[in-house]
């Protein structure tokens, strides 16, 4: 198996792409499964929907109000991890991302780069809530069909399949995490 994009593209195609240096074949099509996955539940309990066996359960919620401080802030960190580890990746020199790995779980980055995309992240929000804002927010009753909630079982399958994994590992090498157990202090980093 190849162990990134670039080695299969450069033997498959006789093309030779820097940037897929960075996407490693596993993960890559790990997430192509869960994108895979999303869409055919989705399909599925759709079909299940118009059959008439799943229905939707209603939810109140506020329309209208004005972006808060929190959802700023929020969308700010998270465009500005992307951007000082994720985009430093592409635009820093070869030699400071050779292991990928390494980069990514080391402290250097781009501060520019996850500024300007944390800023990105929170001027995209403000300006989406801007475009919903009403003068007065107003409770609304909304129907959630089950095929909405898709991408939140995604996000629950992602965490604890990485969570089990782990675990999983740990028991397989049981007499390593014996010795030393310090060593997996975080679940989700080996």
């Amino acid at each position: 198996m190849y162990p990134n994009l670039y080695y299969a593209f450069e033997d498959l195609f006789g093309i030779q792409l820097e940037p897929l240096r960075f996407v490693n074949s596993f993960g890559f099509f790990v997430a192509i499964a869960f994108i895979a996955a999303a869409a055919i539940l989705t399909s599925e309990l759709k079909r299940k929907s118009k059959e008439g066996l799943l229905f939707p359960t209603e939810e109140e919620v506020i329309v209208g109000r004005p972006v808060t401080a929190g959802e700023l802030i929020s969308n700010f960190i998270l465009g500005f991890i992307l951007g000082y580890k994720i985009l430093a990746l592409f635009f820093l020199d070869a030699e400071v991302t050779q292991d990928p790995q390494a980069f990514i779980f080391s402290g250097m980055g781009s501060w520019p780069l996850g500024i300007a995309l944390g800023l990105l992240f929170a001027g995209l929000k403000w300006w989406e809530k801007k475009k919903q804002q009403l003068p007065k927010p107003e409770k609304r009753k909304i129907r959630v069909w089950p095929h909405d909630r898709v991408g939140e079982i995604t996000i629950l399958a992602l965490i604890f399949g990485l969570i089990g994994a782990k675990l999983f590992d740990i028991f397989e090498n049981w007499s390593d995490f014996v010795k030393h157990p310090s060593d997996t202090y975080f679940l989700l980093l080996d």
